[in-house]
Formats: C-alpha cells, sequence, structure tokens
C-alpha cells in the first residue's frame, strides 16, 4: 500500500522494523523522497493511556492504518487489570471509528499474564490471520483486520 498511498503505523512499543521496511519500500519504486517523506508516517505509544490517546488523536481519513504491538503497552505492571481491560474498551472504540473511514490493521501477540485482552481484541476484529504455534512463529504476532 505504501507504494501507491500513504500508510499510518501507529506502535505499540518498540520492535516494529520501520526503517527496514521503509528502505525496503523505497528500494522498490527507486523514489527514496515520497516514501521516506510522505509514504510511511510513524506514531508511538508506550502505555495504556498514551496508546488510547493516540487513536483518539488519528484522524479519521480514506488511509490505511496499521497498528502494531496493539497490546504490549497494556501489560505495564502498573496498570490493574480493571484498568487495562478499560483502556482496551477504549481502543476497540477509536478503532472501529477509524474503521469506517480506512483500512485498520492490527498486529497483537498473546499478553502474558493477560491473554483475555487478546480475545477481547479478537472477538473486535472483523477477520483474524493467526500463525502457526511453532516455535520460529512464537514471536510473530497475530494479526487482524477491524471491520
Amino acid at each position: 500500500t505504501a507504494l501507491h498511498k500513504s500508510v499510518r503505523v501507529l506502535l505499540g512499543g518498540n520492535h516494529f522494523p520501520i526503517y527496514q521496511i521503509t528502505y525496503a519500500l523505497a528500494a522498490q519504486t527507486g523514489d527514496y523522497f515520497a516514501i521516506l517523506q510522505e509514504g510511511i508516517t510513524l506514531s508511538r505509544a508506550e502505555t495504556g493511556y498514551q496508546i488510547v490517546e493516540l487513536l483518539r488523536q488519528t484522524e479519521n481519513a480514506p488511509t490505511t492504518t496499521l497498528i502494531s504491538d496493539m497490546l504490549t503497552p497494556l501489560m505495564d505492571d502498573s496498570l490493574k487489570e480493571k484498568e487495562a481491560g478499560e483502556l482496551l474498551f477504549e481502543s476497540i472504540l477509536e478503532l472501529r471509528r477509524l474503521a469506517k473511514f480506512g483500512q485498520v490493521y492490527i498486529s497483537a501477540h498473546t499478553p502474558q499474564p493477560r491473554p483475555h485482552l487478546l480475545l477481547a481484541l479478537t472477538r473486535a476484529a472483523g477477520a483474524v490471520w493467526q500463525t502457526q504455534p511453532t516455535p520460529a512463529a512464537l514471536s510473530r504476532p497475530r494479526q487482524g483486520r477491524l471491520a
């Protein structure tokens, strides 16, 4: 998608290889400036409250949005269980709002010790793609598209 129009990447945590992806896309088109300056925008949230605020501030637009490591900010030990659930619920409401205007893709992995958060996120998604639980795939996120 970033080869033809812009993509928003909202990152929960620090584990998304944005620069590798950006340079690979730029190499395919030969137009490094367009991809690096306009093709992909990146915003990051490290806490549960930041991910909700980031989603709230994300404008409605016919832009593809990728949220990587969606549940990582909700794993903070300082968040109580109820707080994490409420923040996920608020995030899902914002994701549904964004999905009315453009495609929204989410990657997430089973968070320990809160696997029920992934279940809730999966139930809210319109479609879910899951990697096979092999040793190599255990580090890969689960992906889904919110409809």
